[in-house]
C-alpha cells in the first residue's frame, strides 16, 4: 500500500492512499466464470414472476363471480383459474428454491472472488 503525504505550504494537508489489485486472467476463463453464474444472475429476480401471476389469480379467484363466456360456464371459468393458480404456485416455489440457492452469488464481489480464487489455484 501506498501512501502520499503532499504539503503545499502549510496552508493544506492532502493526504491519498492508494491500493489497487491486478487480476490477471484469460478471456475463456472469465467467460466459464460468466456460464457458471448466469444462472445465479437469472434467479435474482425470477420470482417476481410468479409471485404477480399467484397474487393476481388469488384475487381473481377471490373476487371474481365467474359467468357463461366465451361458450365456457361460470364454473369452467373457476376451474381454469384454479388450474393457474396452482401452476403459478408450483412456478414460484421452484423460482423461490432457486433464489435461495443461488443468494449471495449475483454479487460483483463474490464474482472477482471467483476470479481471485481461479488465479490462486495456479
Amino acid at each position: 500500500m501506498a501512501e502520499l503525504i503532499i504539503n503545499t505550504n502549510d496552508a493544506a494537508l492532502v493526504k491519498q492512499n492508494i491500493q489497487t489489485d491486478l487480476i490477471l486472467i484469460s478471456e475463456d476463463k472469465v467467460e466459464i466464470i460468466l456460464m457458471k453464474n448466469k444462472k445465479a444472475l437469472s434467479s435474482a429476480h425470477s420470482w417476481v414472476t410468479p409471485t404477480s401471476l399467484f397474487l393476481s389469480f388469488l384475487a381473481t379467484l377471490i373476487t371474481a363471480d365467474f359467468k357463461t363466456t366465451l361458450g365456457l360456464t361460470g364454473e369452467n371459468w373457476k376451474v381454469v383459474f384454479i388450474i393457474l393458480l396452482i401452476a403459478s404456485f408450483v412456478w414460484l416455489v421452484f423460482a423461490a428454491f432457486s433464489f435461495i440457492k443461488y443468494k449471495g452469488k449475483t454479487s460483483t464481489e463474490y464474482m472477482i472472488a471467483q476470479m481471485n480464487k481461479d488465479k490462486e489455484n495456479k
